[in-house]
């Protein structure tokens, strides 16, 4: 009885030990996010909201009059595309589906980068199945 005493109380040690490493990886993801600086306001001063939505931040278009276009809710961008890319694309030296970015990215340097930055966080999962299918509806 006694070494299943020790035992049990050594699995407890272990446990409660090991408790806020499991914990701190499983928030690492989350914190590293919350240190991008948000870029909704550079977003928003660059009229991106004209054509695209951000369903997941609740950003929405600015009209349902703009541009007769459908251009992709962002909400799963960082799930399909990475920061270089993005910064590319949007400097239209970059093509998705063959076509370059409608518009070339007017913003600072600085403020493409806090952008794009922000934009890899952007990790809704359904958002993301949308954009894959519509680049590869795209790619035919």
């Amino acid at each position: 009885m006694k070494r299943i005493l020790t035992a049990l109380a050594l699995g407890v040690a272990i446990a409660a030990a090991m408790a806020p490493a499991m914990a701190d990886s499983e928030t690492k993801p989350k914190a590293a996010a919350a240190k991008v600086p948000d870029g909704s306001p550079v977003f928003l001063e660059n009229k991106c909201n004209q054509c695209h939505t951000i369903d997941s931040r609740k950003i929405k278009k600015l009209s349902e009059d703009g541009p007769d276009m459908k251009a992709p809710d962002l909400s799963g961008v960082g799930v399909v595309h990475k920061a270089e890319w993005l910064s590319a694309f949007m400097q239209k030296q970059e093509k998705l589906g063959g076509k370059l970015h409608l518009k070339k990215f007017k913003g600072t340097d600085a403020e493409l980068k806090q952008l794009v930055n922000w934009l890899v966080t952007l990790d809704d999962p359904e958002a993301a199945k949308k954009l894959k299918g519509a680049a590869a509806k795209d790619a035919k």
